[in-house]
Parts: structure tokens; sequence; C-alpha cells
């Protein structure tokens, strides 16, 4: 029932959740209403390259379950961006299983798909789907061959939280974008991607501040 802190070698296959021994701060049991009430999480997928940068975002706050997405571009300086906010998370359903697991969101005619998939040889596929109709749509994604060590880690949080944080940065990205600012091939404009998937029994008041580089490594021959 009590989560093991620190940094993991591999990444996790589910956050079990529903064995956490989760505890109010006077070190009682929680309630199921505060167990679910209490654990959040977080999901992002994002992309750049030189002259294209990407991002979406699930939340689920539980109370509240928010969505963005951006796209600017950065040889005129335009951007694109939508925004969801929804009462109890409505609309929005995430998954514990950073491997073979699907996050999604609905709203209208508007969707989100980010699906994780982890094959028999080792390789972690992260997909990105969106479909807003006219206005956008891009499939995405990035593959992490077997050697590759993504950053995994559970810590605590204040007196009786924690949470588990998986982030990659940095792997080629594959797919299309389409929007007003064009149409634009990920393998063609050497773009990057990147994600974050959190989730725990996070502060009341929780805020992210990660930065994270991507681009191309270049040797040359003597």
């Amino acid at each position: 029932g009590k989560p093991h802190l620190g940094r993991f070698k591999h990444a996790v296959n589910e956050i079990n959740i529903n064995d956490a021994d989760y505890r109010t701060p006077m070190n009682k049991r929680a309630n199921k209403w505060q167990r679910h009430f209490n654990f959040k999480r977080f999901q992002y997928f994002g992309g750049i390259s030189g002259d294209l940068i990407f991002g979406c975002a699930l939340a689920d706050l539980r109370y509240l379950g928010a969505a963005f997405v951006y796209i600017y571009r950065t040889s005129d300086k335009k951007m694109l961006t939508w925004q969801f906010k929804k009462p109890f998370a409505l609309g929005l359903d995430m998954t514990n299983r950073p491997d073979n697991g699907i996050s999604s969101f609905k709203s209208g005619k508007h969707s989100i798909k980010m699906r994780y998939q982890l094959n028999s040889q080792g390789e972690r596929r992260k997909i990105l789907e969106i479909g807003f109709g006219s206005e956008l749509n891009i499939q995405a994604e990035t593959i992490e061959k077997p050697s590759f060590e993504e950053m995994a880690l559970c810590t605590p949080t204040a007196v009786n939280g924690w949470v588990y944080a998986q982030k990659t940065a940095a792997l080629p990205a594959s797919g299309e974008v389409h929007c007003a600012l064009g149409k634009f091939k990920l393998n063609e404009i050497a773009c990057y991607g990147h994600h974050d998937f959190s989730a725990g029994y996070m502060r009341r008041e929780t805020f992210w501040n990660w930065a994270c580089f991507s681009g191309a490594s270049y040797s040359t021959a003597d």
C-alpha cells in the first residue's frame, strides 16, 4: 500500500491507485471521497522544430477537467490556442497506465486522444491524435527504443502525498499537423517530441516548472 519512492530504472506500467494506503494529514485512513478527489493526473505531449512548436495537455483535477492545445509558428510569431474546462472532468477519461493506456477528451466536435503502447520488443510509442474539424488536425507520435532511458521517479508530497512523474524529451517525431498556419510533415521539418505523465496525491496548490531541450546531434569526422 506504500509507494516506492525515488528514481526507477524502468518506467512503471500502472499507477495502482486502488491499493494505495492514502492517509489524511492526521495519519487516519482516508475515505473513498478523499482518495478520489485528492488524486490528480496531468499528461502532456509537445513537439519542437525550427519553425513549429505545438503542445497539448490534459489535466484531471477531479473537481475540474481541463485541456489546452497551442500551435506556434516562430517565423512570424503567429499562435493558435484552444482551451477547455469541464466541471468534474466531464468528457475527460485519463489512464493510469503510462504503457498500453489511452487518455481522451471530447467536447462537441473537438476530440483529443493520447495513446501509449509498449510492444513485445520493448519499444514504447506515444501517440497524439487531435481532431477539431477544419480548425486543427494532428497525428503525431514518438518511438522510444528499448535502450532509451525515461526519467521516471516517485517523490513524497507534503505530509501525506506522493507523485509519480515520467518524462521524455528529444525524441524524433513523425506525423502531420494541419491548421490555419499551414500543413506540416513532422519528419520533414525535423520535429522532436517530448512528453510528461504525472499522477498522484499532489498539493492542493501545484505548479509545474519544467523546461526541456530538443534538437539534433551532429558529429564530425577527423
